[in-house]
């Protein structure tokens, strides 16, 4: 493996990591993670991101994400394509109380939407 995919894998798990945990170290959850395809180096590009160990109980598995919902709108924006600076910025913005709203590919490509109210 490339010297330049080993940097993006390592931008992937920096960026999504310190988005999602961000939320534990200021007590708000979302309560799920990310498995993310990125194209490009500067920006980093979004091409799909998967929802990945929903928490039990947890803000995003009341509001009904599943593991495996390909995330395609965030907060009315589009993913693919999307910066993934920019998302992970609006990922960590969240504070508590405040909506996740997703709009999500399911395996039969129906789309659902999602609101995921942050908890603390």
């Amino acid at each position: 493996m490339s010297s330049a995919k080993y940097l993006r894998i390592a931008v992937v798990i920096c960026l999504f990591a310190m988005s999602f945990s961000s939320f534990a170290s200021e007590k708000v959850l979302l309560g799920f993670g990310t498995q993310v395809v990125m194209s490009g180096y500067l920006p980093p590009r979004l091409k799909r991101v998967t929802a990945a160990q929903i928490l039990r109980d947890s803000p995003a598995d009341k509001a009904g994400l599943s593991d495996g919902d390909v995330i395609v709108e965030a907060n009315g924006k589009a993913i693919e394509g999307a910066s993934a600076w920019d998302m992970a910025r609006q990922l960590r913005s969240i504070k508590a109380g405040e909506h996740l709203r997703l709009k999500v590919e399911r395996g039969n490509k129906e789309l659902v939407n999602i609101d995921i109210v942050a908890g603390s």
